[in-house]
């Protein structure tokens, strides 16, 4: 067999190239769900993406448009979210663990049965979420607003709610065991059941 390679040169000279980066977002199978065109995640626009089961642990989706996304079951321990926008995201049974959510808006999210150990939460809006059977141990929720929030059943075990506003919020048999309620608003909240030790 012969083979014959020919070369050709090309003068591109004056050519302007443009380099373009994807993210591309993988499932726990490590299959592409989503494709990002950016070279960052922090302050992207994922608004009412399904990213169920996604793996983003210690991504950086700070400041980020997450309004309505599914994290069903997503893994983002160690994510960054700080001031990014969640008002209600599905996080059902999301892993959240040593995650940086603090200023960011939760208003409304389903976080049923997710877990946010170690957490920071300091100044959220958890205005009207779903926190049912969530696992809340040594979160730092000071200053968070907690109004209407649903948090029956859930571990608040060494909880720091210092200064947060309970108005409202449903805690009917949470664990707030070693949990520092200085300063927090509980006017009209659900406490039957709490264990308050």
């Amino acid at each position: 067999m012969i083979k014959i390679v020919i070369y050709f040169v090309v003068d591109l000279t004056g050519f302007t190239f443009e380099i373009i980066k994807m993210i591309e977002i993988k499932n726990k199978a490590g299959e592409v769900i989503y494709v990002v065109d950016a070279d960052s995640l922090e302050g992207v626009n994922l608004a009412g993406v399904n990213l169920q089961q996604a793996n983003l642990s210690k991504a950086n989706l700070k400041g980020s448009n997450l309004e309505g996304v599914n994290f069903k079951k997503a893994k983002l321990n160690k994510v960054n979210l700080m001031g990014a926008n969640l008002q209600n995201a599905y996080m059902f049974d999301a892993y959240l663990e040593d995650a940086d959510i603090s200023g960011a808006n939760l208003h409304g999210a389903n976080l049923i049965s997710a877990n946010l150990s170690c957490s920071n939460l300091h100044e959220s809006n958890l205005e009207s979420a779903d926190l049912l059977i969530a696992n809340l141990i040594g979160v730092d929720l000071s200053s968070a607003n907690l109004s209407g929030a649903d948090l029956r059943n859930a571990n608040l075990r060494f909880t720091n709610i210092k200064e947060a506003n309970l108005i409202g919020a449903k805690l009917r048999d949470a664990d707030l065991q070693g949990a520092d309620l200085t300063g927090a608003d509980l006017t009209g909240a659900d406490l039957r059941n709490a264990n308050l030790n």
